[in-house]
């Protein structure tokens, strides 16, 4: 019985694990376009260490000492200490709140970055989706899993009413393609650069001392700055670094797709018609 659970939580485990691939996933059909598959796949990967980072970041705990040769127990006014290990670690407590809610401008770049590549999967996805789908309508492939529910009439397969429609598909496509493509640079590039000028930001990326005190936001200023971090601070330092290679590599990808999607356009009929032909022979070969 124990095992009969521990397989069905596994089950249930690469089921959801299943169903994310499915939604930012995309299996491009025709083979000039299978560096789609590919972009989707970086860009999930970029999210997957995007949300990470900010995880680890969030739950972290800071692990802090004097920065000013004051004692950590003299930074209360309170005369009497009642247990000195409570006291340091409400110090602790009060900077991880003081010196993340200092770097809000960074959850705020990395979630709006987050949603923003979400979007572009999502739209990128049901573009690639309506292609995959009058591909194997064209080519007269009955794949369930490229053509859908929707049903196909017989007389369209007999004209070039889905090439057409294709055609226009990519005309819509293609600008709007180039339009994320440039939005994409602008935020990735954006994101480095705010990272790189807040200082806060970065000192809770980069291996670095947080300075927490003398002033504090919400509760009583204290009489003595301490140098804090993080306990998971060479982690946090690879993932971010994991963060702006797989960016890297998402831009490069992004716009060998963009190329791809222009090219497939322009060769369309080309490739098309010698489909056809090669279907027609196929056909009337094995007649014979």
């Amino acid at each position: 019985h124990f095992i009969h659970l521990q397989s069905r939580k596994s089950s249930t485990g690469m089921s959801a694990v299943q169903s994310i691939i499915d939604v930012f996933i995309v299996e491009a059909k025709p083979v000039q376009l299978k560096v789609e598959s590919g972009l989707s796949l970086s860009f999930t990967i970029v999210l997957a260490f995007q949300s990470a980072l900010l995880i680890l970041i969030t739950f972290d705990n800071v692990a802090c000492s004097n920065n000013d040769g004051v004692s950590i127990l003299a930074a209360f006014y309170s005369s009497t200490v009642s247990d000195p290990f409570n006291e340091a670690a409400f110090v602790e407590q009060i900077c991880e709140t003081e010196i993340k809610y200092d770097a809000l401008a960074f959850y705020i770049v990395f979630v709006i970055y987050i949603i923003g590549s979400g979007f572009i999967i999502l739209i990128n996805k049901r573009y690639i989706d309506r292609i995959n789908r009058y591909d194997a309508i064209i080519k007269k492939q009955n794949i369930k899993k490229f053509i859908g529910f929707k049903p196909v009439l017989k007389t369209d397969n007999d004209n070039n009413m889905y090439r057409n429609k294709l055609k226009k598909i990519l005309k819509i496509f293609i600008p709007i393609k180039f339009f994320f493509c440039i939005c994409f640079f602008i935020v990735t590039f954006a994101e480095i650069i705010s990272i790189s000028l807040l200082n806060h930001s970065g000192d809770i990326i980069l291996p670095d001392r947080n300075i927490c005190g003398e002033k504090l936001y919400w509760v009583d200023d204290i009489i003595t700055q301490q140098r804090c971090h993080f306990e998971s601070e060479f982690m946090i330092f690879i993932i971010y670094y994991c963060v702006v290679l797989s960016q890297i590599w998402c831009m490069l990808m992004f716009v060998m797709s963009l190329i791809i999607m222009i090219r497939f356009f322009f060769i369309m009929d080309t490739t098309y018609n010698k489909f056809k032909r090669n279907y027609e022979e196929e056909k009337n070969y094995f007649k014979k």
